[in-house]
């Protein structure tokens, strides 16, 4: 069993190992754009670089309640809380704003209790 610090100094020696091999891997990946850039005489930039934030991103609940509360308040746009639910991976990320707008509009906003169901002896559910 490990110690909270244990964990996280392995943790970090993983992630700069990690980091070290993803920047290599850039790098080449990057030369090698760039030898078939000038092969083709292509102009401009050669631009590649993978992510390296290995961070696992967690939902705070006080963050994330704080963040709805200043939406609700109308002091920050709900597409910021938005994006912060796709980066902890709640929302898919592939998600427009427009989309989850749409989805939000079209679900219900809770159980369907209207007495809209007509009984045979003429009456409603709640009125027999």
């Amino acid at each position: 069993m490990k110690t909270a610090t244990q964990a996280d100094n392995d943790s970090a020696a993983e992630h700069s190992v990690l980091s070290l091999v993803v920047s290599n891997v850039s790098e080449a990946y990057s030369q090698c754009l760039e030898g078939m850039a000038e092969f083709v005489n292509a102009t401009g930039e050669v631009v590649y670089k993978l992510n390296q934030d290995f961070s696992q991103i967690t939902l705070d609940a006080a963050i994330l309640v704080a963040l709805f509360n200043a939406v609700q308040g109308g002091k920050l746009p709900e597409g910021d809380l938005w994006q912060y639910l796709r980066d902890r991976g709640v929302i898919n990320p592939e998600k427009t704003d427009d989309e989850i707008r749409d989805e939000l509009e079209a679900q219900s906003s809770g159980p369907d209790l209207d007495d809209t169901e007509v009984i045979t002896n003429g009456g409603q559910p709640s009125n027999p």
